[in-house]
């Protein structure tokens, strides 16, 4: 979903995820992930950090959002053989919600949107500058362990 949803098909990615648990309330996380779209004509991968606050704890379940900050690298086909790829920076804003299974065993889902800031590249294949930002959504669906 975003601007980036009207060009390019859905598709499937992996991301990584990692939060250190300052308390019971607060948390730092980072992720890093890669997705492919369009049959390879648009992939992203992405390294954002920011900050967890769970909201509550209710039974064993803890809903909970993420703020922060990020590096994203969009890959764009021009042509068949030529590419842009630049790294851009961008902030992210979700929630989610976990599900305790045991006291190491979690399980949950989460929903972050991501915006690029804009950055300028020159299109290969015409000689002229070209704007690359946008926005776009990701649902993740996690398990996980805490030590």
């Amino acid at each position: 979903m975003g601007d980036l949803g009207n060009n390019y098909t859905d598709n499937l990615g992996m991301e990584a995820e990692y939060t250190y648990g300052v308390s019971d309330l607060f948390g730092f996380n980072a992720n890093l992930g890669y997705s492919d779209h369009s049959d390879g004509k648009f992939s992203m991968t992405s390294f954002s950090t920011g900050l967890r606050t769970n909201l509550s704890w209710y039974d064993r379940v803890i809903p909970y959002v993420v703020i922060g900050l990020g590096f994203y690298r969009p890959d764009i086909q021009i042509s068949e053989t030529q590419s842009i790829s630049p790294i851009t920076f961008g902030m992210h804003l979700g929630g989610g919600i976990d599900l305790q299974i045991t006291k190491q065993m979690f399980f949950g889902a989460g929903l972050t949107f991501h915006d690029m800031f804009s950055t300028t590249n020159m299109n290969p294949v015409t000689g002229q500058n070209m704007s690359i930002s946008g926005t776009y959504t990701t649902f993740l669906v996690h398990a996980g362990m805490s030590i």
